[in-house]
């Protein structure tokens, strides 16, 4: 049979390595692998070469979180092709990532934060006080539950980690909680209530208000490191930080 990118990639999803991936991870890996397909998929992995890893990045560097996807993604398929001895050299290894672009973010300012507040509507209030109140990505706020509720705090598993967390809730988010009708099993819902919120809908919202009150340089991952910081300026110690974000101690 002829060895073509197509056959590699079908054969590095029924292995070990991409079953253990984190769901948010396998989403992103798919969509890069989706693109290989197309791009690569007649070819034989073992005529790629380090230039052509390269040109495959460049093209896409207006992009370059997806840019460097590509490279991480290949370097693992190429991985995967020395396992079934189809190569023997790993071209993708070396080649060298774009990386960040664009200044490291930054906590959101206590003034923004105030702004945010008043001029919000309830359902994206509602999301922001959970992001901020919990410091957890907006992926695992809108899988959150009334039923996951309990003693004060939720019950969170992350799609990222996989980790299992307990966060207590402040005083600010229980009254709004306590506030808040509930119309589905999820906590924040569309705006029919019949079901969570979309990522993309809530981003939308949580966009529109931000460049209301001129907080673009401030996007909803901000307000994890806000929690950070909040919980930092109130003496918490790192493991009690990271026992809540669910970040390593190194992040």
């Amino acid at each position: 049979d002829k060895r073509t990118f197509n056959k590699l990639i079908q054969s590095y999803e029924n292995s070990y390595r991409y079953k253990k991936l984190a769901a948010s991870s396998a989403k992103k890996y798919d969509q890069v692998l989706r693109f290989l397909e197309r791009k690569l998929g007649n070819v034989n992995p073992d005529v790629l070469r380090r230039k052509d890893i390269i040109a495959l990045r460049d093209a896409n560097s207006e992009k370059p979180r997806f840019a460097d996807y590509c490279v991480q993604v290949t370097r693992i398929l190429m991985e995967h092709a020395i396992d079934l001895d189809w190569v023997e050299t790993n071209h993708a290894k070396k080649v060298k990532l774009i990386g960040p672009t664009k200044e490291a973010r930054q906590p959101w300012p206590p003034a923004l934060v105030d702004e945010f507040r008043k001029v919000a509507d309830a359902r994206t209030l509602l999301l922001f006080e959970l992001l901020l109140g919990t410091g957890q990505r907006i992926g695992d706020v809108l899988e959150m539950q009334w039923q996951e509720i309990v003693d004060g705090g939720v019950y969170v598993t992350q799609n990222k980690t996989g980790k299992l967390l307990w966060i207590p809730f402040g005083a600010r988010l229980l009254t709004l909680l306590g506030n808040t009708k509930k119309q589905s099993m999820f906590i924040v819902t569309k705006p029919s209530g019949d079901g969570p919120w979309s990522y993309n809908g809530a981003e939308k919202a949580v966009k529109k208000y931000r460049q209301k009150i001129g907080a673009e340089k401030y996007d909803i991952h901000s307000l994890r490191y806000t929690a950070a910081s909040e919980m930092a300026s109130n003496e918490c110690t790192d493991e009690e930080i990271a026992s809540v974000t669910g970040q390593t101690l190194e992040m």
